[in-house]
């Protein structure tokens, strides 16, 4: 009895370990093949951000942070602030309008606060509120019947940044 108990423990450690080193091996392939193109690219294998130029592959240029897959109905003047590099998979509702993007970076949280403060005003959007909430810092823009929530947290060490989005009925 107590041998089968141990082989069953081993075998069930061992598919446990076999599905966990599949993962990583289908994610490195996943990254190696560029599945993290968005809308197109720029030449063979040269993704372009959602500000439209290329990420990297640029001849003289820097390569930057991979370029950020956005949901389809994500606000095309909401920027995305350099440096920053996606966390996940975008969420969307195309019927309600909403959705939600998580970016993170080494970057500190003032300045992302000061670039998003700054973007959004030069974009048309109107600041509703902008102000520190606990650890984090929350920023909600609004235009037309459109309605855009940034919550900042982090520290010198790197941020996350949500930005969350909804149409106003």
């Amino acid at each position: 009895m107590r041998v089968m108990i141990a082989k069953s423990v081993n075998a069930a450690e061992s598919r446990a370990f076999w599905r966990w080193g599949m993962t990583l091996l289908v994610a490195g392939f996943a990254v190696a093949a560029g599945c993290a193109c968005p809308r197109g690219t720029a030449g063979a294998g040269n993704p372009i951000g959602h500000d439209g130029q290329p990420t990297a592959g640029v001849k003289g240029q820097e390569p930057r942070v991979p370029a950020v897959q956005l949901p389809e109905n994500f606000p095309k003047d909401v920027p995305v602030m350099p440096g920053l590099a996606q966390a996940g998979a975008g969420e969307s509702d195309n019927a309600r309008g909403t959705g939600r993007v998580t970016l993170v970076g080494k970057i500190k949280r003032q300045e992302i606060v000061a670039y998003y403060s700054n973007a959004m005003k030069d974009a048309g959007w109107s600041e509703d509120e902008n102000r520190a909430d606990g650890a984090n810092w929350l920023m909600v823009y609004t235009r037309d019947r459109l309605k855009t929530t940034i919550t900042v947290s982090g520290d010198a060490a790197g941020s996350t940044v949500d930005i969350l989005y909804e149409t106003q009925q």
